[in-house]
């Protein structure tokens, strides 16, 4: 569901704005903007202006047809924008000058209309500052959802939050983040197996570091039995045993309550390290991990 048309009805008229975008994308690539009421003035001509957008496709510029710059924005790390610029036309000047452009406009220039696209799928609402997400409001003050995910647990343990971070994720729909297209590696079958799946990776915290635990970098495929690292009674009591010899105590309700999670799953190639190692109570571990991994093994 893109924005593909829009239309005002003010003082100026009526007018219809038309929006163009990357192929099966939400990416907007460029904005026609006819420039006068929409009362089929045979003299109307459209005007297109180009979208510059950066790596998350949220867009920084606009520039007409000579690739002269008609309007700017800057924003924070979530997409709130900071400045937002439309830039004069004036024939002895052109390169915009922040702060005082409106003011050098000519009087019988025609004013434009708000750029509202922010990042892919939104629509910033100039009334509340919020960005319309097609399913939910986004803040990009926070950086946050305003309400749960209408899909719940699908879109991720977190109801709230919008993505990893903003440069290489985007959530169109407001229902569940993915990578970028254009910050994946396409020649990557690794990328395209776990994209749609880090979101979903489970939130339990490592005792050691009182942070989650991380989801495994440089993973690989799955190594032959014969090749993985063994696992049993052994090697669990060696593990307990570092544990104490590093000076960690005791789990809350006992080792007889926890499994010994490895990080990187023997399958994919981990071995018994102890920091790829980290007690993990027995129905989180089961439910939580040993699902995770089996669905990771399925894509």
């Amino acid at each position: 569901m893109r924005l593909v048309r829009e239309t005002y009805h003010d003082r100026q008229g009526e007018e219809a704005l038309a929006y163009l975008y990357e192929s099966n994308s939400y990416v907007q690539l460029a904005l026609i903007d006819p420039g006068k009421p929409a009362a089929y003035d045979a003299d109307a001509r459209d005007e297109v202006n180009y979208f510059h957008n950066d790596v998350s496709g949220l867009p920084e510029e606009l520039t007409d047809a000579g690739g002269d710059l008609v309007w700017q924005a800057r924003y924070k790390v979530w997409g709130n924008a900071v400045q937002e610029e439309w830039v004069a036309r004036v024939s002895d000047r052109s390169i915009a000058v922040w702060g005082n452009v409106q003011a050098a406009a000519p009087a019988q220039a025609h004013a434009p209309r708000p750029q509202n696209l922010r990042f892919q799928g939104q629509y910033l609402d100039r009334e509340t500052g919020l960005h319309y997400n097609t399913f939910r409001f986004y803040d990009p003050d926070i950086g946050r959802f305003i309400s749960p995910d209408p899909i719940g647990l699908m879109g991720g343990f977190n109801f709230y939050t919008y993505a990893p971070n903003s440069l290489g994720w985007v959530d169109p729909l407001g229902l569940s983040c993915g990578e970028t297209p254009r910050a994946k590696p396409s020649n990557s079958s690794l990328a395209s197996r776990i994209r749609g799946m880090l979101n979903l990776y489970p939130e339990v915290v490592d005792p050691r570091t009182g942070r989650s635990i991380p989801f495994p970098s440089g993973i690989g495929g799955k190594v032959p039995v014969a090749d993985r690292v063994s696992w049993g009674a052994t090697e669990r009591g060696n593990f307990i045993k570092e544990w104490y010899d590093r000076g960690y105590s005791t789990p809350r309700g006992g080792w007889a309550e926890y499994d010994i999670h490895h990080i990187q799953p023997r399958e994919f190639g981990g071995n018994n390290d102890f920091w790829n190692l980290v007690p993990v109570q027995r129905k989180s571990h089961r439910e939580l991990f040993i699902a995770f991994w089996r669905d990771f093994d399925g894509l």
